[in-house]
């Protein structure tokens, strides 16, 4: 079971969260929590990783 670091960034557009997955790529949110999770395992799905349903994910908050 893979392990993805995930920074949550405010975007410059109000109320939307940028989610750069490490190593992966980024994809965005309005909310964080299970949004923000259910949009990076939609992101993972995408880009084919093999275990986007049940890897885990360390949703970190970062301060720009």
């Amino acid at each position: 079971m893979s392990t993805y670091a995930v920074e949550a960034r405010r975007s410059g557009l109000p109320g939307l969260w940028e989610l750069h997955i490490a190593g992966v790529g980024v994809t965005q949110s309005h909310r964080l929590g299970d949004d923000a999770e259910f949009m990076v395992r939609d992101y993972l799905q995408v880009v084919g990783a093999a275990d986007w349903d049940t890897a885990v994910l360390v949703i970190a908050e970062v301060d720009d």
